[in-house]
């Protein structure tokens, strides 16, 4: 019997594939390990020290009139793997500080890392006489109707952990074939992102549970701040996981927040606009490993806030200081 025809060019393109996977095994060593641009690990996430305190220290030496800005959030606004100095409270109150004079801004803050809106909430409940603010700055992230933890939290997060290769041949291959370390990755970053897209939908969906909690935190706060007469401004931050914020996916996401934030009502600076342009990887702490802002996108926020709070004529403001802000806190008035 002969054998068919076909026979030929199936044996050579099953060597030729052969081939073409040894040669791109070889060229890979030859070039190193692979870079890892993954996406952030929920395990990592907190893995850099904080520095700062839930409450700066009160009151701060020096006399003459004060106008207070409190600021709530979670770890974007305690400064999660930057210097205390470097987080957008502290600079936002640089920025504020010399152009109004002789007024004083003090910008407080009251995070911790972790924290939601809901949780947020109950916390500035039971210490707002305490801080007496004249004006509410509430740092949101699209991460903030998550339950801080307990098992609801754990089966949220779960498709959004990092996966490796089961024991077996394919952990084998994994571990000793840099071609497959490469395809395993990108296979797991593509799978990665769409969990946290649905991550994030599934907490910003009209049904679920911890967005209608938020919601109802959003007004509990706005509710407090209207109480006294103070206003309250809702500043939500992008997820820095992105090569370039002009790729953005949540958008649409960030329409509802801002939807629910006006209904609650507060003034709302969306910062979207303000990262659009910049290159992803200049803006977190770790590109694609930890999504928190890092210095210069802490920097840009407060520009950004400053900006609208004067804007808004929601601060005191006098006249600008020749040759610019400072960047370092300038001392008391005597």
């Amino acid at each position: 019997m002969k054998s068919p025809r076909f026979a030929p060019q199936l044996l050579a393109l099953l060597l030729g594939t052969v081939l073409g996977l040894v040669v791109l095994e070889a060229g890979l060593r030859w070039l190193g390990p692979p870079r890892r641009f993954q996406s952030t690990r929920v395990d990592e996430t907190y893995r850099v020290p904080f520095h700062q305190p839930a409450v700066r220290p009160q009151p701060v030496p020096g006399s003459g009139p004060r106008f207070r800005v409190l600021v709530v959030g979670d770890s974007f606004t305690w400064g999660g793997g930057v210097l205390a100095e470097d987080s957008y409270p502290r600079r936002l109150e640089r920025r504020l500080w010399a152009a109004s004079l002789p007024v004083r801004i003090e910008v407080d803050v009251l995070s911790r890392p972790g924290w939601g809106t809901e949780t947020e909430a109950a916390v500035l409940a039971g210490r707002w006489d305490q801080m007496a603010p004249d004006l509410l700055v509430v740092g949101y992230v699209l991460n903030d109707p998550l339950p801080p933890s307990g098992a609801e939290h754990d089966r949220l997060t779960e498709p959004l952990r990092r996966r490796r290769p089961a024991p077996g041949p394919t952990r084998w291959l994994y571990r000793r074939s840099f071609l497959f370390d490469l395809v395993w990755d990108r296979l797991e970053n593509t799978r990665q992102r769409r969990a946290y897209r649905d991550h994030y939908e599934l907490l910003h969906s009209p049904e679920h549970p911890g967005w209608k909690r938020t919601r109802v935190a959003m007004r509990a706060m706005a509710n407090l701040a209207r109480g006294d007469g103070v206003p309250a401004v809702l500043v939500i931050f992008p997820v820095f996981d992105f090569e370039r914020l002009d790729d953005y996916e949540y958008a649409d996401l960030h329409k509802i927040v801002r939807r629910a934030a006006h209904g609650a009502g507060y003034q709302v600076l969306d910062l979207l606009p303000t990262y659009r342009g910049v290159e992803g990887r200049r803006l977190p702490v770790v590109p694609f490993t930890d999504a928190h802002p890092n210095e210069l996108a802490h920097r840009m926020a407060a520009e950004s806030i400053a900006r609208f709070l004067r804007q808004k004529r929601l601060v005191p403001t006098g006249a600008p200081p020749a040759g610019g802000e400072p960047e370092t806190r300038p001392p008391p008035v005597p």
